[in-house]
Formats: C-alpha cells, structure tokens, sequence
C-alpha cells in the first residue's frame, strides 16, 4: 500500500465557501493563524477559474431566479499522493 492516490471531496454553502476562499488566498496573512504554514503549502495549486459572484450571475441569468440560500455553493477536491506516487 506504498504507491496509492486518493481523493477528499467536500461541498460548502455560501458562508462556509466565504472562509474556504479566503484561507485559500491566505488573506489571512496579517492573521493570527494555526492552520496555514508557508513552509508547508510551498506545494500547493490553486487555480480560481471564474468568480463566485459571476456565477451566481449566471445561475440567475439561466433560471431567471436567484440562488437558494442552502445551495451548494463550492466543491473541493483535494487529491492525496504517497510518497511513492509523488
């Protein structure tokens, strides 16, 4: 069981997202923080394709509604290497 990859896979609604996204940006630079280490988020990929806002935009746009307040609003995946697969 050396070589495996596995996937965590968790939804948020809105206020959970707003706190993901912004530990995601380490906005929380300035912060006192336990849970975000420079030294050991060196290799980490973030990649935000298009804004929360635009798609809400969207959403309203194509179902002529606004966005349910328990909406799912943010999926996140992230992948898990063993040292092997690395």
């Amino acid at each position: 069981m050396n070589r495996f990859v596995a996937v965590r896979t968790k939804y948020y609604k809105s206020s959970k997202g707003k706190s993901l996204e912004w530990h995601i940006r380490r906005d929380n630079k300035n912060k006192n923080t336990a849970s975000v280490f420079d030294e050991y988020s060196h290799n980490n990929i973030h990649k935000e394709i298009r804004s929360r806002a635009s798609c809400r935009a969207e959403y309203k746009e194509l179902n002529g509604r606004k966005v349910r307040d328990d909406f799912n609003e943010i999926f996140e995946h992230v992948l898990i290497f063993s040292r092997e697969k690395f």
